[in-house]
This record gives structure tokens, C-alpha cells and sequence, in this order.
């Protein structure tokens, strides 16, 4: 019976069956475990663990907790707007309810 011997038509490697060149051709298709391991520790390490606050910079541990301090300044501004209009209304003598 005749020996056929498989080559790899990347890198040249010769194999027994066509099984294993077929196992060893996935295998070039792979990226190396070792680089994507060093860059997915380096992305975990270089990430930030706190939420950053856009108007005051403070920081936040949790998503949770950021989305309730970031409803803090909300209400905040909700209330200056509030004694805003109500400063303009008695600059300007009259008030929505009279003119209504």
C-alpha cells in the first residue's frame, strides 16, 4: 500500500495522515494563546475600576451607585431651574398661575 505523506502549505511541515495536517492547519488559523492572554491582562489591568463623574470628577466604585450620584446633580439642576423661573416670574411681576 502506498504512504502518502501531507504537507502544510503554510510552514512546509509534513504529516502522516490527512487528519493531523487538518488538526495542524487550524492551527495557524488560531492566534497565539500567549500574546492574546498578555493583551487581555494588560487591557483588565489597565482598565479603569471607577465610574468617573463628568460635572464634579468625583469616582464612583459601581455602576449602580454612579447612576444614583449622577441622579444627585439632576434633581440638583431641576431645583436651580425651578428657582430661576420662579426669580424671573416676580422679576417680571407677573406669575404663570395669574396668567393662566
Amino acid at each position: 500500500s502506498p504512504i502518502y505523506i501531507y504537507e502544510c502549505k503554510t510552514c512546509s511541515r509534513t504529516f502522516p495522515s490527512l487528519q493531523a495536517l487538518g488538526d495542524h492547519r487550524a492551527s495557524h488559523k488560531k492566534p497565539k494563546t500567549t500574546i492574546v492572554a498578555n493583551k487581555i491582562l494588560y487591557n483588565i489591568e489597565n482598565k479603569s475600576k471607577f465610574h468617573e463623574c463628568s460635572i464634579c470628577r468625583s469616582e464612583i466604585a459601581s455602576g449602580q451607585a454612579f447612576g444614583g450620584h449622577m441622579r444627585r446633580h439632576r434633581s440638583k439642576n431641576r431645583n436651580n431651574i425651578d428657582q430661576w423661573l420662579k426669580y424671573i416670574d416676580s422679576w417680571m411681576g407677573t406669575g404663570i398661575e395669574e396668567s393662566c
